[in-house]
């Protein structure tokens, strides 16, 4: 062959060195969060709780009674405290919801269970507000039936407890 030619041969074995070893790389690079185990959902004592069912999406989870319920047709709901502004909950429904961009410390992992006994995976999201830098979680996980991804944000007391209480429809 010519000297060309193995100059070539040289410098295409380098690139794709190069590419297999950044592939890998990047494989290594990335930790999984260990699974959180949720317990059983059981209203916290002494408050009133309703069961707020999103058929659309194919979930459910325990609120408090104080709550307003503003549903929307396509799939979406708020579930809001008129009296503490800052105790409300977000609830929607849409194939790939984008996930937050953020470091692996402000990322759990739960688990959700199922009407089989079996459970789900969903990613919990410590972030903050860019209008104003109030924090704010997001629950995101696909739905195992309908493929469809379901979000769930908001803060506060009212917030982790509801998060505790959600349950995949059958």
């Amino acid at each position: 062959m010519h000297r060309n030619t193995y100059l070539l041969v040289i410098v295409l074995a380098i690139c794709a060195a190069l590419l297999v070893g950044v592939n890998i790389g990047k494989k290594l690079t990335k930790q999984t969060p260990l699974p959180v185990s949720l317990p059983s959902p059981t209203p916290t004592p002494g408050v009133i709780t309703q069961t707020y069912r999103d058929t659309f999406c194919g979930f459910s989870l325990l609120y408090p009674a104080s709550f307003t319920v503003l549903e929307n047709a396509s799939g979406s709901a708020i579930l809001n405290n008129t009296a503490d502004k800052t105790q409300s909950i977000t609830l929607t429904c849409q194939k790939d919801i984008p996930r937050p961009a953020l470091p692996a410390d402000k990322i759990e992992t739960l688990s959700i269970p199922t009407v089989s006994g079996a459970s789900i995976s969903a990613t919990l999201y410590h972030d903050s507000s860019a209008k104003n830098g109030m924090p704010i979680d997001v629950v995101i996980f696909k739905h195992p039936t309908n493929g469809m991804d379901a979000f769930v944000a908001g803060y506060g007391t009212a917030f982790d407890a509801a998060i505790k209480t959600i349950h995949i429809l059958p």
